[in-house]
C-alpha cells in the first residue's frame, strides 16, 4: 500500500497502472483500488467493482493474496505519470492568478476507510482527486447521478462526504472527470500538489492507512 499512497490517483479512489506483477516479465494493466485492492483490467473488472463496499470489501482483502509490483507507471487520461506529484508535469493545467486564499472541497468517499486519508496528521494525501462544492451542489440540484458525474469506481451510490480544505494556488491538475469505468464523468475534476487539510466534525474518526507494505 505503501508504495501506491506515494503516487497520485487516476480518479476518485482508484489508479490505472502498468506494472509487473512479482517476478513475471510481462508488463499488464491493472486498477488499484483504495491504495491496496489490486484487479488486473480486463472483463472481470466490472465483476469485482461491484463488490468495493462493506463485505464484500472485507471479503478481497482477505481472499486476494499480496504481490510485489515492479515498474509502476501511473496512467492519467491515457498518460503515463512516471513523476512526482510535485513535479511540473501538469503546469499547463493549473489555473493562474488565484489569490492564496484556502476553499472547501468535496471529495465523495465510496469506502468506508479511505486510505489516502492520514487521520493522524489530519489531511488528505496530495495527488488525491476532488470536486468543488458548485459542481457537488450542482449535481444534486439537477438530479445527476454523482456515481457517473464524478467517475466513481463502484455500482452503488458513496458512502459519506469528505471536506477539505486547500489553497488554490496548489492546484495540480484541474479539469473534468473522464469516462473511465464508462461511466459519464463531466464534474469538475481537481488534484493538488500538497497535502489538503481534513475538516472533520467534533468527535469524527476516520482511518489512518497502513504506509507499509509492498505495494
Amino acid at each position: 500500500m505503501g508504495k501506491m499512497l506515494e503516487m497520485p490517483e487516476s480518479g476518485i479512489g482508484y489508479q490505472l497502472i502498468k506494472a509487473r506483477k512479482n517476478d513475471e516479465k510481462q508488463i499488464k494493466n491493472f486498477v488499484v483500488f483504495n491504495a491496496e485492492i489490486l484487479i488486473d483490467h480486463d472483463e472481470k473488472l466490472k465483476i469485482y467493482s461491484n463488490t468495493l463496499i462493506g463485505n464484500g470489501y472485507e471479503i478481497l482483502t482477505k481472499v486476494l493474496s499480496i504481490v510485489e509490483l515492479k515498474d509502476i507507471q501511473i496512467l492519467y487520461e491515457g498518460q503515463i505519470i512516471n513523476q512526482p506529484i510535485t513535479s511540473n508535469l501538469f503546469n499547463n493545467s493549473v489555473r493562474t492568478g488565484y489569490s492564496e486564499t484556502a476553499d472547501i472541497y468535496i471529495r465523495p468517499g465510496i469506502y468506508i476507510n479511505d486510505n489516502r486519508i492520514d487521520m493522524y496528521n489530519k489531511m488528505l494525501l496530495p495527488g488525491s482527486f476532488v470536486t468543488t462544492v458548485e459542481s457537488y451542489t450542482n449535481c444534486h440540484i439537477m438530479r445527476n447521478d454523482p456515481v457517473e458525474l464524478f467517475t466513481l469506481p463502484v455500482q452503488q451510490d458513496y458512502i459519506k462526504v469528505i471536506y477539505v480544505k486547500q489553497n488554490k494556488t496548489n492546484i495540480h491538475i484541474n479539469g473534468s472527470f473522464n469516462n473511465d469505468f464508462n461511466r459519464a464523468g463531466g464534474g469538475d475534476k481537481i488534484c493538488f500538489k500538497t497535502s489538503s487539510e481534513l475538516l472533520l466534525k467534533k468527535g469524527e474518526k476516520t482511518h489512518v492507512p497502513n504506509l507499509q507494505g509492498n505495494m
